[in-house]
């Protein structure tokens, strides 16, 4: 597919707008969503949302129960 948003940084073309919004989140040095769990680090929260779901069996934490610095 087209790929019409180019990163200045690195080259990287993405499809949207919002897309390079986020990638280009990962050069200015903010701050990783990292997992609780196993503190691996993430640029985007819906990675780092995905990959929780991995260690809690395809599930996300309802914030009653479990760890509760993955739930809320």
């Amino acid at each position: 597919g087209e790929r019409p948003f180019r990163c200045k940084i690195c080259g990287r073309c993405f499809s949207t707008r919002g897309n390079l919004r986020a990638h280009f989140g990962g050069h200015r040095g903010g701050p990783p969503n990292s997992c609780p769990l196993c503190q691996k680090k993430f640029t985007n929260a819906l990675n780092l949302q995905q990959h929780v779901r991995l260690h809690l069996g395809g599930q996300l934490p309802n914030g009653t129960g479990g760890n509760p610095q993955i739930g809320a």
